[in-house]
């Protein structure tokens, strides 16, 4: 049986990774139809993965929305697995000035761009879908990166 969460994760991902294809493949200036929905369906993905790696891990993420917070939580070999899997990165070091800085970006991106009109708006729409496929990565073979021994 599958987990749920990840279940969950990999719908909303999928639908993610079709809006931003969608955007990448439109005339310049119509990609901005497909910018919105990616982001809040991507945000949305990546704070379910990694809801569903945390459990896997048998760590509690309480009510945490903040995908920041929700990485922070993951276990060291975790957190890197999703670092390295980030093609775009130049630093593959999970505390890198650059990571850092484009994690707390998107960190709240769901509520931001749910409501976009109620905020000024900024993403990294690429480390934002690199960080959504490095998450899924790591759910191909999650036992070679979680310690159950903890």
């Amino acid at each position: 049986m599958i987990n749920p969460r990840i279940y969950a994760f990999n719908e909303f991902k999928d639908l993610a990774v079709f809006l931003y294809e969608r955007m990448l493949t439109k005339q310049q200036g119509d990609e901005l139809d497909y910018l919105m929905p990616f982001v809040v369906n991507g945000s949305l993905a990546c704070e379910l993965g990694l809801k569903a790696l945390l459990s896997l891990q048998g760590i509690d993420h309480g009510k945490k929305h903040l995908l920041a917070e929700l990485f922070d939580k993951n276990q060291e070999s975790v957190r890197r697995a999703i670092v390295e899997g980030m093609p775009s990165l130049l630093d593959k070091s999970v505390d890198s000035p650059e990571f850092r800085k484009w994690l707390g970006v998107i960190s709240d991106n769901f509520r931001k761009w749910r409501y976009w009109y109620e905020d000024n708006l900024e993403t990294n729409w690429l480390f934002l879908y690199e960080f959504m496929i490095a998450i899924g990565k790591v759910f191909e073979n999650p036992y070679v990166y979680i310690d159950t021994t903890e």
